[in-house]
């Protein structure tokens, strides 16, 4: 199976909006499948539909991939922090991650906006469980920067153990777009970069206050949509696949359709000329007794012409 083909079918059909997916999708199926290539066909067709908040995450993750980077750099720092139990950097780090979640949830909602999708307080509460899922699991984050997440990741606490529903699913193995590591004596790089982020993060800082964490009724709510929405694509998906073996039987019935008028209408040919056989077989009967009546007299007038050829033949014998 070709990797790379599979990896640009998933990189088109995730930078895609929710309502062109399944059609595209199938469409990808379909010339895989004229081409022969059915293990390829068999793994677009499993490529599954990401939810509203998987969409939004995706976007921003395809539209501005370098605002998703600060987040892996954020997550290396508050590990590296709570593993040597640096209680005040642990306390800051966390603040900055809440301002860039925050901003990042802005981020993707206003590039929602510009393409007519409106985002929702449950899909924005999603999206911010699932970053903050990619701060604190790396895996998480690999899904989220490749931009093939289909479903959201939601998030209680931090570290890889505060991961509680919804785990990543991706599509393909495309790696994601990896910070750029500075070279040796680059050290002020790497510093303008870790500004900005914090740059940005502090520009949202008294909006991150007003933010309160979900409830946990909310959390049980948000897990139940996403599973709700994994559902309906399964019955898409399953709805899609009824129709493609429904047309299947439709074409083989029209087949037997078509072959049978055929035939009726050969049976009907022959039952014609049967018919008309029929009709002239008393014709040439009658036709075959005059004939053979007419052959009868033929053979006794040549008889009797024999007959008459020897008497003169030996009339004339008598004479000599």
């Amino acid at each position: 199976m070709d990797r790379v083909h599979l990896d640009a079918a998933a990189d088109e059909l995730y930078a895609l909006e929710p309502g062109e997916f399944t059609a595209a999708r199938t469409e990808l199926e379909k010339q895989a499948r004229s081409a022969g290539d059915k293990d390829l066909a068999k793994q677009i067709r499993q490529l599954r539909k990401p939810t509203v908040t998987a969409w939004v995450s995706n976007l921003l993750a395809h539209e501005r991939p370098d605002s998703l980077v600060p987040l892996r750099e954020l997550g290396d720092q508050l590990r590296e922090a709570q593993q040597t139990l640096q209680g005040d950097e642990l306390r800051q780090l966390s603040r900055q991650r809440q301002r860039l979640v925050h901003a990042l949830v802005q981020e993707a909602r206003g590039l929602a906006a510009e393409r007519g999708q409106r985002v929702t307080e449950p899909v924005a509460r999603e999206l911010e469980q699932t970053l903050e899922a990619t701060l604190a699991d790396p895996t998480v984050a690999d899904t989220v920067l490749a931009g093939r997440l289909t479903t959201a990741v939601l998030h209680a606490g931090f570290g890889v153990g505060g991961v509680v529903a919804g785990a990543a699913r991706t599509a393909g193995t495309r790696e994601p777009p990896a910070p750029a590591r500075p070279a040796p004596g680059n050290a002020k790089a790497t510093s303008k970069t870790r500004s900005r982020a914090r740059s940005r993060a502090t520009s949202s800082e008294s909006a991150a206050d007003e933010a309160a964490p979900a409830e946990a009724t909310e959390r049980k709510r948000a897990a139940a949509r996403t599973n709700a929405e994994r559902d309906v694509e399964d019955a898409e998906r399953a709805a899609q696949e009824a129709g493609d073996t429904a047309q299947a039987a439709a074409d083989a019935v029209s087949d037997v359709e078509r072959r049978q008028a055929e035939l009726t209408e050969r049976i009907a040919e022959l039952q014609h000329a049967l018919a008309a056989a029929e009709e002239e077989l008393p014709v040439l009967r009658r036709q075959a007794r005059l004939t053979a009546r007419e052959r009868a007299k033929a053979e006794q007038a040549r008889q009797r012409v024999e007959r008459i050829r020897t008497r003169a033949r030996d009339a004339l014998e008598a004479l000599d």
